[in-house]
Formats: C-alpha cells, sequence, structure tokens
C-alpha cells in the first residue's frame, strides 16, 4: 500500500447549492400556472440535485431540460413573459453554475479551495443572465405589431452562446475519436 489517498471527486460545495436554489426557483416560477409542468419541474429539480450530488453531467443535462419544459409550459398556461424571461434564466443559470460545480470537483477535488473561483463564475453568470432579461424585456416592449416571443427567442439565442462560450468543452466537442 503506497498511502495515497484517492481523491474525492465530488462537486464544488457553494456552486452546487447555488444551481439547486436556482433550480428551485426556476421551478417556483411554474407553480402558480401550471400544474403539470410544476410536476415535470419537481423531476427536474430532483434530477439537478442528485446530479450535483453524484457529479454526473448527462443527469445534470436532464434535469435542466425538465425545468425548461415546466417553464414553457407555464409560458402556454398564460405566464407573463418577463416571468418566463426570469425562469429560464434561472435554469440556465442552474446548468451553467452546475455544470462548473463537476467541473472544479472533476479538475481540483472537493478538497480544493475554490470559493474564490466559485463566486467569480456565479457573478459573471449572473451578471450575463441579467444582461440577457433586460435585452430581452426590453425587446419585447418595443413598439411592434408582433408577440413578445421574440424575446423568447433572443432568450435563447444568448442561452445557447452562454453554453458554447462557458460550457465544458468535453460536453461540446464534436471531435471524432481515432
Amino acid at each position: 500500500m503506497t498511502g495515497a489517498t484517492e481523491l474525492d471527486r465530488s462537486p464544488a460545495t457553494l456552486s452546487a447549492w447555488i444551481a439547486v436554489w436556482c433550480g428551485v426557483f426556476a421551478w417556483s416560477v411554474t407553480v402558480p400556472y401550471t400544474i403539470h409542468g410544476g410536476a415535470i419541474g419537481v423531476l427536474g429539480l430532483i434530477f439537478v440535485t442528485i446530479s450535483l450530488w453524484q457529479g454526473e453531467r448527462l443527469l445534470l443535462s436532464t434535469g435542466s431540460s425538465g425545468l425548461l419544459l415546466a417553464i414553457v409550459l407555464a409560458a402556454g398556461d398564460g405566464a407573463p413573459p418577463l416571468l418566463v424571461l426570469v425562469g429560464t434564466t434561472a435554469t440556465i443559470l442552474a446548468w451553467d453554475i452546475g455544470q462548473h460545480a463537476i467541473s472544479l470537483g472533476n479538475q481540483l477535488g472537493s478538497e480544493a479551495e475554490t470559493t474564490r473561483a466559485e463566486v467569480a463564475h456565479i457573478a459573471s453568470s449572473v451578471l450575463v443572465g441579467s444582461g440577457i432579461v433586460t435585452v430581452a424585456s426590453v425587446a419585447s416592449t418595443l413598439p411592434t405589431r408582433t408577440q413578445p416571443l421574440i424575446s423568447i427567442v433572443f432568450l435563447l439565442l444568448a442561452a445557447g452562446l452562454l453554453a458554447i462560450a462557458f460550457g465544458p468543452r468535453d460536453l461540446l466537442s464534436i471531435e471524432i475519436p481515432e
């Protein structure tokens, strides 16, 4: 026996908790508007929580997709556009911050001091998300004859760009293995 201990690769604690709370917030947006969306959101939230306990990226993406579907159902059942934007942004933040928590855990282990890196990532993600909500809200109030669907399109486009910019390279890579 060499005496070396195996590194605990569980996700970074602060980011994992913030990601779960973003998921709770996203789920809470759906509750007043749709029962079915609320139920799907609960399943998504459970998946997000388990994924951040076990460090499973696929489960995190599945749970975040469930939360996003719940938001879409709430939008279809009459949720105000601003609430839909904020809920969608909270879902994206849960996914992004959760991915970062898993990455930090995989790279540095749970014993490493990562608070500063976590806070910087959380702050930048929240800042970008707030900017997206602001721009989409302003775009939806512009005097046009179209529905505020354009704000949702802008939000989803920005979410895709955010995922590409901040997302883990191994999930977004399309390299063909040799």
